[in-house]
């Protein structure tokens, strides 16, 4: 079992998905640590956050200011 730690994906999903194949990334034994910013300036912020949730048995982490302010986003619309 290895373990891995990634930091700021920021929506960069075609980037992730290299780097998995790069450390053969295995989620039935692997696990990936996300160091903050898993969502904004690339242009696939959901893939990477359905990743995330299609594997969440192999996947830890914290966030980061920008999902943060995604949250933010969604809690604000809500109101309205």
């Amino acid at each position: 079992m290895s373990h891995y730690v990634v930091g700021d994906v920021q929506g960069c999903f075609d980037e992730l998905q290299l780097l998995c194949k790069k450390i053969k990334f295995n989620p039935n034994k692997d696990k990936l640590l996300f160091a903050g910013d898993y969502v904004n300036r690339g242009p696939k912020s959901l893939e990477v956050l359905d990743f995330c949730l299609k594997n969440k048995k192999s996947i830890e982490g914290v966030l980061g200011n920008h999902d943060f302010y995604l949250l933010y986003l969604i809690e604000y619309k809500k109101k309205k």
